[in-house]
Order: structure tokens, then C-alpha cells, then sequence
């Protein structure tokens, strides 16, 4: 994946979806609800491009296949379906018919076979 450095007043973790932080500038947050207009990405684990490498903070995933945290809330992940920011902070969950611009996270490229785990997404925000 592609990733850049962030700054977060959180502790974030590889595989935390995250938004943009409303109360700071150039920094983001753990998304906190369900379609968040404000998404930005996906905390990476190894970037095969990390941008502004330079700075402290977390690599977050612009774009590329990216772990990510997921749920069901949305109901059962299969490959191929768009995600969307799920209530629970940090974790993607299956987009509903017709998602409106803003909230996509990317596309999921394994199944979700139980309420929560890690599944590898194709991070490409819309």
C-alpha cells in the first residue's frame, strides 16, 4: 500500500480505520461512527510506499491492500463488497445498497466469517 504519516492524540493501531481530527490540524482520529463523512483511511502495518517518512506519527493508507478491523454490523462481508466506518471506533463494516460519496472505505478482498476480525481490503476512498 501507499501510506503517509499522520499525527493522532490517540493511540492507534495497524488495522484502525480512522477519520480526519476536527479539532487539530493534519491529524486523525479513530472513527467513532457508523458512515463517516470524515474517513481518511486505514492505519498500515508494512506500506510498500510510506510518504513524509520523515515525521513521527502513524502510517496511514491512502490507497492498496491494507488489514483492516472489521465487523457485521452490516451484515456478512464478502469479497467484493464496498465498507463503510462501523459504529464500533476503529472498525469497517459492509456498506449498505447505493452508499452515498464520501464514506467508502474501499472493497473488501476476503469473506468475514464471524462478529469481528481482520480481513484484507483494497483501501481506495470514495
Amino acid at each position: 500500500d501507499l501510506a503517509e504519516i499522520y499525527q493522532s492524540t490517540e493511540k492507534l493501531v495497524p488495522g484502525d480505520v480512522v477519520s480526519i481530527d476536527t479539532t487539530k490540524d493534519n491529524a486523525i482520529v479513530k472513527t467513532k461512527v457508523a458512515e463517516d463523512t470524515l474517513v481518511a483511511g486505514v492505519i498500515s502495518t508494512e506500506p510498500g510506499v510510506l510518504m513524509n517518512q520523515n515525521e513521527k506519527g502513524y502510517k496511514l493508507a491512502l490507497v492498496g491492500k491494507v488489514p483492516t478491523k472489521v465487523c457485521n454490523e452490516g451484515g456478512a462481508i464478502k469479497r467484493g463488497d464496498l465498507l463503510v466506518s462501523a459504529s464500533i471506533p476503529g472498525y469497517a463494516k459492509k456498506a449498505g445498497d447505493n452508499p452515498k460519496v464520501g464514506p467508502v472505505i474501499g472493497k473488501a478482498l476476503e469473506n468475514l466469517d464471524s462478529q469481528k476480525g481482520t480481513i484484507l481490503v483494497l483501501v481506495n476512498l470514495q
